[in-house]
């Protein structure tokens, strides 16, 4: 037994440690930004938030499509002034228009410039608004996606003399 503890000891060395065959942290970590937190802590418009927020911008306007989609600090806020604004040059129209009474004929003949510019830019916004409404949480939801997807990333780690390949995940 003796013989047996010596022709060990004698025979053995310092064991060494074996550099570590993981992926640097910085290889499959994305960096998010602000604007990514937001998305993902946002999470997916539904499509039921979608559909509905498309016909209520199209038949209210004022911003009330993007407030169902919960986007409303996004784009709807823009909506809610422009709608405010072009509803006011309208009626500002129509009330010159037809404020002269029956004794004023140059009223009716002339249509004022603020009444033309608020209807075309209550339509134009009309149509934005209801694009916006029903494309924005398509883009919101892939761009959502690809966040979600990008914490599992392929990685390779070359130390020394032998490499390492694989796939990270973060969570």
């Amino acid at each position: 037994m003796q013989r047996t503890v010596a022709l060990l000891v004698l025979g053995s060395a310092v064991a060494q440690a074996q550099p570590a065959r993981v992926p640097p942290a910085y290889a499959y970590k994305p960096q998010l930004t602000d604007d990514d937190r937001d998305v993902l802590a946002r999470g997916e418009i539904t499509n039921d938030q979608q559909i509905g927020g498309g016909v209520v911008a199209l038949m209210f306007g004022f911003g009330t499509g993007q407030a169902v989609e919960g986007r409303w600090r996004d784009t709807g806020w823009m909506f809610t002034l422009g709608d405010t604004v072009a509803g006011a040059a309208l009626m500002a129209g129509i009330i010159s228009t037809i404020g002269g009474g029956p004794g004023c004929h140059t009223c009716a003949r002339d249509t004022p410039p603020v009444l033309i510019a608020g209807a075309v830019s209550l339509t134009l916004l009309r149509i934005w608004e209801t694009t916006d409404a029903l494309v924005a949480p398509v883009i919101h939801n892939r761009r959502l996606r690809a966040l979600r997807s990008a914490n599992v990333a392929p990685y390779v780690s070359l130390p020394q003399n032998a490499g390492v390949a694989g796939l990270g995940w973060t969570f």
